[in-house]
């Protein structure tokens, strides 16, 4: 091996024999650790810095980036490592940088002990940044996923997006607040599910996909919600549409759609997963603001059956505009249960 080795997602190269100098490319706070297959840390024969050091490979280790403050990696944050032989033979084997931003721990690649070097980066952005995980408006939501979930999901799953297209949700004082919580849903869904959504699907009759619309870098949801609402909130024939095709579908509702009972029968039946967000308060409440004062103030109860279902997550917010991010997706996706 000579020259520069770039390890590619789920690449591997062989490490020249001997010891190799270990070395993270990175401008963010960092520790190098070496982590053990039985989790515990693993000294290196030598470290010249917190980000360099030099190891011997007997056993397998987990090459690793720590955060130092205890805290989460900045949005936007990049880690790579390189790795050559300190006797001269071969070249560098080099993870390029990728984006950590949210996690405060992430693997960079795996040593085996006959020096076998493979690509191990888990949970950090998908792709490397390309295509829609590039987008800007993904990296708020895609960051608070990861804040508090720092593994990535055992599998990806597909999923699909269904907006209430009713006039009380698209009306047009709305539609930034409406559009920019979009964005941080899809951010956090697409993270935990590992997967941009299939299908963007508008409510209305019939139902429109605007999933092309999360291509560009800044989205116009005026064009992308449509002029033409529906007079009422009906949403099982939207929904029905993305679960054909998808694994998981999210939905975000303006209160208690008319065909409620028909979208429980529907979730009831299906063996797809429901991620349910409605505007309104009730004992669902993201947040204390979110959750009714009084017995009477409940908004939402002819949506209890809903929740109620196994394959069903739902949660609700008093308004759409200044919903935390973290707490939106701390609960949607439980850290202890993981997504559906």
């Amino acid at each position: 091996m000579a020259g520069i080795v770039q390890l590619a997602a789920g690449g591997s190269a062989q490490a020249p024999a001997g010891a190799v100098s270990i070395r993270l490319t990175t401008t963010a706070q960092v520790q190098l650790v070496l982590i053990g297959e039985d989790g515990r840390v693993v000294e290196p024969q030598y470290r010249a810095s917190a980000v360099e050091a030099v190891f011997v490979p007997t056993v397998p280790v987990l090459v690793t980036a720590r955060t130092t403050s205890g805290q989460p990696f900045a949005s936007g944050a990049r880690v790579g490592v390189s790795l050559r032989g300190l006797q001269g033979a071969g070249g560098e084997i080099v993870r390029p940088p990728a984006e950590v931003g949210g996690h405060q721990s992430v693997s960079l690649v795996r040593i085996d002990a006959s020096g076998l070097i493979s690509d191990a980066l888990v949970g950090a952005q998908r792709s490397d940044g390309e295509g829609l995980w590039a987008r800007p408006w993904m990296k708020p939501g895609s960051y608070a996923y990861r804040v508090n979930h720092q593994t990535a999901a055992a599998a990806s799953s597909t999923w699909a997006a269904v907006i209430d297209g009713s006039a009380s949700m698209l009306v047009s004082d709305r539609r930034e607040a409406l559009g920019h919580f979009l964005e941080t849903l899809i951010g956090i869904a697409s993270t935990a599910f590992g997967e941009a959504p299939a299908a963007l699907l508008a409510a209305t009759e019939p139902a429109r996909d605007a999933v092309a619309a999360l291509e560009a870098d800044e989205i116009d949801w005026v064009t992308t919600l449509g002029e033409q609402p529906a007079p009422w909130a009906r949403v099982t024939h939207a929904v029905d549409a993305a679960g054909r095709t998808a694994e998981r579908v999210a939905v975000v509702l303006d209160g208690v759609p008319v065909d409620y009972r028909e979208l429980t029968a529907w979730a009831r039946a299906a063996a797809q997963g429901l991620l349910v967000v409605v505007v309104g308060r009730s004992r669902h409440g993201i947040g204390p603001a979110d959750r009714p004062a009084q017995f009477w103030d409940e908004e939402l109860a002819a949506l209890d059956e809903l929740a109620a279902l196994d394959n069903v997550t739902l949660v609700s917010t008093a308004e759409l505009a200044g919903v935390d991010a973290v707490s939106l997706a701390d609960a949607l996706f439980p850290v202890e249960g993981g997504a559906l």
